[in-house]
């Protein structure tokens, strides 16, 4: 068997060196095109979303107020939503859910006060249109107990169905993508 010549060796370990060369280069261009996450900015407001109006209240130890729950949708049909309300129980009492018109049906208008949660679901649609402006869900009937500062906060993971959500109809899939909380001052 012959021995390869020196320059036979030479060719090939330039060949080896281009192409050690390229795939680095490849390597490194495909780095530097992955995405890097960033912050995500404050959301449209044409997200779906769920949220509490007024955004923000005061009320004095006794007093009495009402906190509407709406929705945002647009463009979509639902077939139902779940709203899951936390609060402090220490300075508010919820002592009533009325359920708004949009659904037919609300089996589920829920007040735990010792754990301070509120659960409501709503289904079934009156009109199975898409939507074109913001629905009230709910209204919640609440007493300020104590002075403070306390929050009213949805029980949200995106994507989840066994929390705050919009589901909508032919894919029972959970849109909701925003949900905001709201601040109670108590004098």
């Amino acid at each position: 068997m012959e021995r390869p010549d020196f320059s036979e060796i030479t060719k090939i370990g330039i060949v080896i060196a281009i192409l050690i060369i390229l795939l680095g280069g490849f390597i490194l261009l495909r780095i530097k095109r992955v995405p890097t996450l960033k912050p995500a900015a404050v959301a449209p407001t044409s997200s779906n979303q769920m949220y509490f109006k007024p955004a923000k209240t005061e009320s004095t130890v006794g007093g009495q107020f009402d906190v509407d729950i709406y929705f945002r949708a647009k463009d979509k049909i639902l077939f139902g939503a779940d709203s899951v309300v936390s609060f402090d129980p220490n300075y508010l009492e919820v002592s009533q859910v009325q359920p708004a018109t949009f659904f037919r049906e609300y089996p589920r208008k829920k007040i735990d006060a010792a754990n301070g949660v509120v659960k409501i679901t709503g289904y079934n649609p009156v009109n199975n249109k898409p939507l074109s402006e913001d629905v009230l869900f709910a209204t919640l009937k609440i007493k300020a107990k104590k002075k403070g500062s306390v929050k009213l906060k949805f029980d949200y993971k995106a994507g989840s169905t066994n929390t705050t959500t919009l589901v909508e109809r032919g894919t029972s899939k959970n849109i909701l993508a925003v949900v905001n909380q709201m601040n109670v001052e108590i004098k």
